[in-house]
């Protein structure tokens, strides 16, 4: 399931040109993440995340500043 920022985000790329395959490719990159928790040498239980993007993901930083710019735009 995407939440509605990354709805949000996709529609901003869309917006901007991002074809229907990327967007498609980006959409199962993020319902297909799991992340596991670590401190020191102790892993927790794998998770799907409930929102955002991951630390370090390549999309992070470009999904990020697309919404940003949406947003500045509309103030």
């Amino acid at each position: 399931m995407i939440l509605l920022a990354q709805d949000e985000a996709l529609d901003v790329l869309e917006s901007r040109g991002g074809g229907p395959k990327l967007l498609r490719v980006i959409s199962v990159f993020w319902e297909m993440q799991l992340i596991v928790c670590r401190q020191s040498n102790y892993h927790g239980d794998p998770f799907r995340p409930g929102r955002g993007t991951i630390q370090g993901g390549i999309f992070s930083p470009t999904f990020f500043n697309l919404v940003i710019d949406k947003v500045v735009r509309h103030w």
